[in-house]
């Protein structure tokens, strides 16, 4: 009944992660190597893997396919790995990133331009909208509403903001709140930006989405985009930066202080 303790395809993952560094190890029975062989072998397997690139999921799944196959090796067992627990602990602490870069704000601003020269404005403003308020792309731009974007002089907004996860749409925002919102600070909206927001919304009805296109079109528009500006990306940078996100330009405090709302004062209903 131990080979059942877990359900059948992550025995099967199980029994493949084992045998693949069998395989690799050149042993047949992973019971004929011993202990201290066999956290000398795992030890030096993670080191490979991290200088590999990979995540230190993988070593951490690894481990527990060689607990499933033999038991003795887990929490409460005789057999202990110092030296590859050790060598896990240390991969998890400095584990490659899997972040994407944030771009610079002039190539912000050069795939805007782009987009706007070939005619696509709603592509445009909900680009430069993303960069602002420091949005989720494309899933929060895809979920704006007509009645997401406040206008100024409605309650105690001052400028144009968003009024996001509102709490009649029963979707949390990635920390569980409803009725975030967030200021468009940027100087462009009160420079003309602001005619393009009031055409937008009046374009559609009461209660729709504020953008025609699709998460998925405006994810390959913004890649062909992207695309043209090759100097964008020669550091890895290839999204933009986000809302309530530690890896921004600003401090998290600024952000907090700038944008969120929420921590200061909510947007409040039409």
């Amino acid at each position: 009944m131990q080979r059942f303790r877990v359900h059948r395809p992550v025995a099967v993952s199980y029994d493949r992660n084992v045998q693949e560094v069998l395989d690799k190890w050149r042993v047949h029975d992973l019971n004929a190597i011993s202990v201290s062989r066999l956290d000398r072998l795992l030890a030096e397997h993670f080191d490979d893997l991290y200088w590999q690139g990979y995540q230190a999921e993988v070593a951490s799944r690894l481990i527990a396919s060689l607990c499933h196959r033999r038991p003795s090796l887990g929490r409460g067992g005789v057999d202990v790995l110092p030296e590859a627990r050790s060598a896990l602990a240390g991969f998890r602490a400095h584990a490659h990133s899997q972040s994407r870069l944030p771009l610079a704000k002039p190539w912000v601003f050069a795939v805007v331009g782009l987009a706007w020269a070939d005619k696509e404005y709603e592509l445009a403003l909900g680009l430069l909208m993303g960069w602002d308020a420091f949005l989720r792309l494309p899933s929060d731009l895809g979920s704006l509403l007509t009645t997401s974007l406040v206008g100024p002089g409605r309650g105690p907004v001052p400028r144009w903001g968003l009024l996001l996860y509102p709490e009649e749409g029963m979707v949390r925002s990635k920390t569980a709140a409803f009725d975030e919102g967030v200021l468009l600070r940027h100087p462009c909206w009160q420079q003309g930006g602001d005619r393009a927001l009031q055409r937008l919304r009046a374009g559609r009805k009461v209660g729709q989405h504020l953008f025609g296109f699709t998460s998925l079109s405006f994810s390959q528009k913004f890649a062909s985009y992207l695309h043209q500006v090759p100097e964008a990306t020669a550091g890895g940078a290839s999204g933009i930066r986000r809302r309530k996100g530690p890896n921004v330009w600003e401090e998290l405090s600024e952000v907090k202080l700038n944008r969120c709302l929420p921590t200061i004062l909510p947007v409040r209903r039409r």
